[in-house]
């Protein structure tokens, strides 16, 4: 049920209007991801730093915060709309040889239907490298700590967040 329900949830959001965020005050950045008990903390923050090869290294070129809702949707899928619009395809044009580096500062891990998109994702743009660090973990079903497997085989690497001073 949780399955279905999900996904119905997913594909019928629309997520043509994703922009991130600047920045996010102090205080919501270190009651979000401090790896604590979950409680009150029901929103996925998405800090996330795009670096783009040009000149023979990597150049910082975007970053920004993505939040969930139920509309727009998942933060992970926001920015994965909002990268696909602005950054992969800015003029409709793809240039699958500029190499992308993208590290995420989740507060919660990706759930199983954002895991799957973002390993679909990735299989698809073997330009973009993709970094993951978690607050903490969101395991509503086993089905989730799949959709982490997933993402590792498709390339990206997947951490946990360490308390300051571990």
């Amino acid at each position: 049920m949780g399955e279905t329900r999900r996904n119905t949830e997913l594909s019928v959001i629309s997520l043509a209007h994703c922009n991130p965020m600047r920045s996010m005050y102090p205080k919501t950045f270190n009651f979000n991801f401090q790896n604590l008990n979950g409680y009150g903390r029901k929103s996925t923050f998405l800090c996330f730093e795009v670096e783009k090869w040009e000149d023979g290294s990597f150049l910082d070129y975007q970053n920004g915060v993505f939040r969930n809702q139920l509309y727009p949707g998942h933060a992970e899928l926001c920015f994965l709309d909002w990268f696909r619009e602005k950054v992969l395809f800015p003029d409709e044009i793809r240039c699958p040889d500029v190499q992308y580096r993208v590290t995420w500062y989740v507060s919660w891990s990706p759930c199983f239907e954002c895991a799957k998109q973002v390993a679909d994702f990735l299989n698809e743009n073997e330009n973009v490298d993709l970094s993951i660090s978690a607050a903490r973990l969101y395991l509503y079903e086993d089905e989730d700590e799949q959709g982490l497997r997933d993402l590792v085989a498709a390339g990206a690497k997947v951490a946990m967040m360490a308390p300051e001073g571990t």
